[in-house]
């Protein structure tokens, strides 16, 4: 407290000395006024300038341009940061063939310039309450106006301001209940989602403008629902409009995952569009059934999604996201049944029901793709998570208790294969590659507590033994607990008797292999380390 007493005498003995000298200079009192005259002048200029800027941008941006960037243009560095100034705001703002860039130099500037006239607009909107907010509603439609164009502005280059994209939302509503046509309507909120599709080619991966995204996918449809206020009757235009919304969403989250790959966001919402349509499936409040028509046409698209993933992981084999979206698709295709009698929410095999017997060629197929996925690319663990997805899949229908001659007849055709296919050829291939891992075991002998580990096979990508003792915990474990699935442990024991594997050496061999496995990435860690590790 001294030491800022002490300084706050030191300012104004200072400030006293410095009038002083202005006075007996003959500058009188004319420095302070002109000081205070240009801080009023650049308080006025910046909001003009905040002005001409907003509407440059909403000039351009109703030019409809397809791309977006914030880089680096051929201005020079003190027009961009001049950029208020004579023309210097044409080269830090520029349309060429339909590509929107704005000038990086100048980025910091313009941000605050914008949001500084943003926050006024927000207090002038917020500060009338009670009964004035209802005699001037006429009067703030202009401030409305220029508040939509301020965000608009300001999201282009803050993408994440959660504040912002509230107050648009605000804006937008008050704006959609003064509209008389439900025509308008709509027309302003896909205006709202092109603007989105501009956005997310330079932000991709923005959390708020994807929620703001699904909010405005929500009201686009809230106008095509299937029902007419209630009755329990089913529009199939409304549904046509539906499908041609969820295939645009779905089209546009896979041009943003292709420009920044792993787009978490991006696949959450083509998975969020996907159960979106799948509760739009039923009839009123779902109460009343299913509908047929709807049911398969969602059943078509989501075949065309499983595909498409399948051809996307061959070309992004670590991409998780890709890999979770798959196993949601396979997830609700085969939900989609109401012989099935399970939700979207609860997942597949989620209570042990038999799959409807138009799904067993499915299944068989998508267990063969992933198949060839981790033949090519076994060193990825995205992959051996997918394979892991279906074969539970199957495991949970070969649970079920259901009884017929179809079910046991696809059981006695799926062991066969699944023994064969994904455990003794994994187990094979594993136990065979003895002579790569030669060098390894040499280096862990030494580190090794266990003689046996050293002496075990070891393969170079540990996801293959962890596949593989999870295929033993599914199949063995973790049915016959409660002692109502024994005669699917027999089945598996018989067959893998019948396909000359041992149950206590493929245990033995997976515990040994992935503890020599950790021992090595031990070893070589050291290694990297040197002696100082």
């Amino acid at each position: 407290s001294t030491r800022s007493v002490s300084s706050f005498r030191v300012y104004h003995q200072t400030r006293r000395i410095r009038q002083q000298r202005s006075i007996h200079s003959g500058g009188s009192q004319s420095t302070a006024i002109t000081k205070a005259g240009n801080r009023f002048q650049r308080r006025m200029g910046s909001s003009k300038s905040a002005w001409v800027l907003i509407d440059t941008i909403c000039g351009i941006l109703d030019e409809d341009p397809v791309d977006f960037a914030i880089t680096v243009l051929g201005g020079g560095k003190d027009q961009a940061r001049s950029w208020w100034e004579g023309d210097n705001l044409k080269s830090c703002l520029v349309l060429q063939d339909g590509h929107f860039g704005l000038e990086a130099r100048a980025l910091p500037s313009m941000t605050r310039t914008i949001r500084s006239e943003y926050k006024d607009l927000r207090g002038a909107l917020h500060n009338a309450t009670g009964d004035a907010a209802g005699k001037d509603a006429v009067k703030q439609q202009p401030v409305r106006a220029r508040m939509l164009k301020a965000t608009l502005c300001l999201l282009l280059v803050n993408p994440d301001h959660a504040t912002v994209w509230a107050d648009r939302r605000r804006c937008i509503l008050h704006r959609a209940a003064s509209l008389v046509d439900d025509e308008d309507s709509q027309q302003m909120w896909r205006s709202e989602l092109k603007f989105l599709d501009l956005l997310m080619t330079q932000h991709s991966k923005a959390p708020s403008s994807w929620a703001h995204r699904k909010f405005v996918v929500n009201q686009i449809v809230q106008t095509a629902d299937e029902t007419d206020s209630g009755a329990d009757t089913y529009r199939p235009q409304c549904w046509n409009d539906k499908m041609a919304i969820a295939r645009g969403e779905i089209e546009t989250c896979h041009r943003v995952a292709e420009q920044f790959p792993k787009n978490y966001y991006a696949w959450t919402h083509r998975w969020w569009m996907l159960r979106y349509l799948h509760t739009g499936t039923t009839i009123g409040d779902g109460s009343t059934g299913i509908n047929t028509d709807a049911q398969r046409n969602l059943d078509a698209l989501l075949k065309v999604e499983w595909d498409a993933i399948i051809a996307w992981l061959h070309k992004h084999i670590s991409d998780h996201s890709a890999v979770h979206y798959g196993c949601q698709v396979l997830h609700l295709l085969l939900a989609n049944d109401e012989e099935s009698g399970s939700d979207a929410s609860g997942g597949i095999g989620s209570k042990g029901y038999p799959l409807p017997m138009d799904r067993h060629a499915f299944v068989l197929d998508a267990l063969q793709s992933v198949r060839d996925l981790v033949d090519k690319f076994d060193d990825h663990e995205s992959l051996w998570i997918f394979r892991r997805t279906i074969v539970a899949v199957v495991a949970m229908a070969c649970r079920s208790t259901s009884q017929g001659p179809m079910q046991e007849a696809w059981k006695s055709q799926i062991w066969p294969s699944l023994v064969e296919h994904d455990i003794r050829s994994v187990y094979r291939r594993a136990t065979t590659n003895h002579a790569a891992a030669e060098g390894p075991r040499a280096a862990v002998s030494t580190h090794s507590t266990s003689s046996a580990a050293a002496k075990q096979p070891l393969t170079i990508s540990p996801h293959a033994w962890s596949y593989l003792m999870w295929v033993k915990e599914l199949f063995c474990q973790g049915s016959g607990r409660d002692g109502s699935n024994s005669d699917t442990q027999s089945s598996f024991q018989t067959a893998l008797q019948e396909n000359e594997i041992s149950l206590a050496d493929l245990e033995t061999d997976c515990v040994a292999s992935l503890l020599c496995s950790r021992a090595v990435h031990h070893q070589m860690w050291h290694v990297l380390q040197g002696p100082k590790g």
